[in-house]
């Protein structure tokens, strides 16, 4: 597990597509997984996706999911955001206490 350099949160690192066996650059990516309706939302927002899964000799592999194609049946996860929460790009908003008692 690696950490943003920005951000200093825990994220996978994105480099080697398996699906296509290429090299695509580092990208980061959150571990967390997600259902298929979070999976829905970053692609509305236009988040990429990421799957997790594991060879048959028991490596982890990475793809990314292409935006084009339905969604696979492995391991969701998103693209990081540094700020951002999961599954959206919304930053996290500064949260005031509700009083307890009825204004009226």
């Amino acid at each position: 597990m690696n950490r943003c350099p920005a951000c200093k949160a825990h994220v996978l690192v994105y480099d080697w597509d398996h699906d296509l066996a290429c090299y695509l650059g580092p990208d980061r990516v959150d571990p967390t997984p997600l259902t298929v309706e979070l999976a829905v939302a970053c692609r509305i927002t236009g988040r990429s996706l990421y799957t997790h899964s594991r060879d048959r000799a028991g490596r982890p592999r990475m793809s990314r999911v292409r935006v084009h194609r339905p969604l696979p049946a492995e391991q969701l996860l998103p693209a990081h955001v540094c700020g951002a929460r999961t599954p959206t790009t919304i930053p996290l908003a500064n949260r005031t206490p509700v009083p307890d008692t009825c204004p009226f």
